[in-house]
């Protein structure tokens, strides 16, 4: 029985160039099949263009989890920003009387703009 070491272009199948390649043009086809679907109304097109973006989502997740890890810094901040919107969307809705759109308009600010500006104008998240 032979056996072969792993080498580095073995471990990197899924996150080499042709698997980001192949990626694009599934995430292509999965677009164009969804537009088609929608403009002739065939259901079963719709269904399998559903299953296709699953696929590609848990493929694309699996790649950038290799690539980067799941915990960094960028990762952590995003998070908590996430979950202090959450948690404001959860308060305004229950106990103010704003509207929904400015609820939402809000609590969209909150999840991306500080983290955005943190990550753009101070040196957390960067390996030096």
């Amino acid at each position: 029985m032979p056996t072969e070491q792993l080498t580095a272009t073995d471990s990197e199948f899924l996150t080499g160039r042709l698997a980001t390649t192949v990626l694009a043009v599934g995430y292509l086809a999965v677009g164009i099949g969804f537009w088609v679907g929608l403009l002739t109304g065939w259901f079963r097109l719709l269904v399998a263009v559903l299953a296709g973006t699953v696929v590609l989502v848990a493929v694309s997740l699996y790649i950038a989890v290799k690539r980067e890890g799941l915990v960094t810094a960028e990762n952590k901040l995003f998070a908590a920003f996430a979950l202090l919107a959450t948690g404001l969307l959860v308060a305004l809705l229950e106990f103010t009387a704003a509207s929904e759109g400015v609820v939402f308009a809000l609590c969209l600010a909150v999840a991306t703009v500080p983290p955005y500006l943190i990550l753009h104008y101070t040196g957390y998240g960067r390996s030096t």
